[in-house]
């Protein structure tokens, strides 16, 4: 039994403790940040322009501070895995996504194809100068012309939609609504960082358990799921149930892989640009390149002019 004297401390306790905030201090802003201009992003100039999202949604971006640059260059390019990390954690602090209320809205909204062109973007405004541009040679396969040619957000290459893709993409959807006459109403969309994940997790889950994946299934997975559905319990384990059974019905199988084929968006390995031979000037096709390495994607090019 408390004596007068303790019960008195205890309460002198109490008392002190409800006057002072005892939770976990939070981190202090980088106040930085607080001088950093969010630039808004114009859909016109996105892939597809923006058709996807919604479209009351806005797009912003900010430059790349030093912590996610030095981040951004220790990713394995080795490894695709690592890559996509790589790129998501940077778009996660530099795009900023608002609705149609100003509420924020998950970067893992953003579609993959997207994904290297918002990385290019955040270079674009984190180094705007000309000397920072990303350029590499190359050579004319009409004239053997050497041609200096520039990487930017602005000419990416994405796949043509074909004539099955418009007929069913719904604008209010965002969304193939697709009609069939035996297998009803299919909606469909484009696999986004959030789905991605969810299927990486899956695939790593069932390594961890032995379980074989069809690989089969990695390029259809994104049939299943859409912004229905991702958010539901086992939602990838029951687009794997789907699919296990479209892959015993050989008529909606061979619709699904029809369907994988046609409405199918995605950011091409090249871009195009015209010869500067004056004799020339034919529209060219080159590889991607990442001058220096992906991983360098954010490292000043003119920084070597220190270098005495």
């Amino acid at each position: 039994m408390q004596t007068e004297k303790e019960r008195l401390e205890d309460e002198a306790l109490k008392s002190y403790n409800n006057k002072i905030d005892l939770s976990t201090p939070k981190p202090q802003p980088d106040e930085r940040l607080l001088q950093i201009q969010w630039h808004e992003v114009d859909r016109s100039e996105m892939p597809y322009g923006g058709k996807f999202y919604p479209r009351e949604w806005k797009f912003f971006a900010r430059p790349a501070l030093g912590m996610e640059i030095a981040d951004f260059s220790i990713v394995n390019v080795e490894d695709p895995v690592a890559v996509h990390e790589g790129m998501s954690n940077i778009i996660s602090s530099c795009i900023k996504i608002e609705g149609r209320n100003g509420e924020r809205i998950s970067f893992k909204n953003i579609y993959e194809f997207d994904r290297l062109w918002f990385v290019l973007y955040i270079r674009h405004v984190s180094m705007p100068t000309p000397e920072n541009k990303l350029t590499y040679k190359d050579t004319c396969e009409v004239c053997g012309f050497e041609n200096e040619v520039s990487l930017d957000y602005f000419n990416l290459c994405f796949n043509k939609m074909s004539e099955i893709a418009n007929k069913y993409f719904d604008e209010n959807a965002n969304a193939y609504i697709v009609k069939t006459a035996s297998y009803g109403v299919l909606k469909i969309q484009p696999s986004n960082i959030y789905r991605a994940n969810a299927y990486k997790e899956f695939v790593f889950d069932n390594m961890k358990k032995s379980q074989k994946i069809d690989n089969l299934f990695a390029r259809l997975y994104w049939l299943f799921l859409n912004d229905d559905n991702q958010h539901e319990k086992n939602a990838m384990q029951n687009a794997y149930k789907e699919f296990t059974a479209v892959k015993h019905d050989n008529k909606k199988l061979s619709l699904y892989l029809t369907l994988e084929k046609e409405l199918n968006v995605m950011v091409e390995d090249y871009i195009t640009y015209t010869c500067k031979n004056p004799e020339c000037g034919q529209e060219v096709r080159t590889q991607i390149q990442f001058p220096g390495g992906l991983q360098n994607l954010f490292i000043d090019s003119s920084i070597t002019s220190e270098l005495l």
